[in-house]
C-alpha cells in the first residue's frame, strides 16, 4: 500500500429504540399482579399521555402474559377503561449514562378485577394459552398526542370461574409535541 488510506465518514445505522435511548427519550414500565376472574372481570394496563405533557408518545412494543390459563389480551387506543386507575410506580428511562436520568412525562396506569367494558377504538385481540406471552413489536408505530392512550385488557371469557393472574409491560419513547 502507498500509504493513501480511504477517509470514509464515521457514520454507522443502530436501531431506533437504541437510538432514543442514548438521547434519554426511551422508557419501559410494568403492571404485574394483574388479577381477573371469569367471564365478567377483567384487568388491563395503560399508558396515559396526559394534556399537559408537552411530548407525544410513540409506542415501540407491548407484552402481556397470564400464569394460570388461557386469556385474552385486547388492545385498545385513546379508550374509557373501567374501574378506577392506579399507577404502577414500575417506570423508568433505559439509559442511566445521562445525568439526572430523564423521568418520563407518560403515566403507566393499571386496573385489576374490574368490571364493564372500555369504550374507544378496539383495533386487536389475540388468544393464547396458559403460561404463554404476547410480545409486540409496534416499531413507535401507534402515535398518541397530549391527552392519548393505549391499553391492553386482559380477560378469560372461556373460564367463568377461573382466578387469573397476569401482566403487562410497555416499551415507548417521547418527543417533544410539535404544532400543526
Amino acid at each position: 500500500m502507498n500509504g493513501n488510506f480511504l477517509r470514509l465518514p464515521n457514520i454507522a445505522g443502530i436501531p431506533l429504540p437504541l437510538y432514543k435511548s442514548e438521547q434519554g427519550r426511551f422508557f419501559i414500565g410494568y403492571a404485574g399482579n394483574l388479577k381477573f376472574k371469569g367471564t365478567d372481570a377483567c384487568a388491563w394496563a395503560s399508558l396515559f399521555n396526559p394534556p399537559d405533557s408537552e411530548v407525544v408518545m410513540h409506542v415501540d412494543r407491548w407484552t402481556a402474559a397470564c400464569y394460570s390459563g388461557a386469556f385474552t389480551a385486547e388492545l385498545w387506543l385513546n379508550a374509557a377503561m373501567p374501574g378506577e386507575p392506579v399507577e404502577t410506580g414500575f417506570q423508568t428511562t433505559t439509559n442511566f449514562a445521562v445525568l439526572p436520568p430523564a423521568q418520563p412525562k407518560v403515566f403507566l396506569f393499571y386496573a385489576s378485577s374490574v368490571a364493564g367494558r372500555p369504550r374507544g377504538a378496539l383495533v386487536c385481540a389475540r388468544r393464547r394459552g396458559a403460561q404463554d406471552t404476547i410480545v409486540s413489536d409496534e416499531n413507535g408505530k401507534f402515535i398518541f398526542p397530549p391527552g392519548g392512550s393505549f391499553s391492553v385488557l386482559l380477560s378469560q371469557p372461556g373460564a367463568p370461574e377461573a382466578e387469573a393472574e397476569g401482566s403487562v409491560g410497555f416499551e415507548w419513547w417521547e418527543e417533544p409535541a410539535r404544532r400543526y
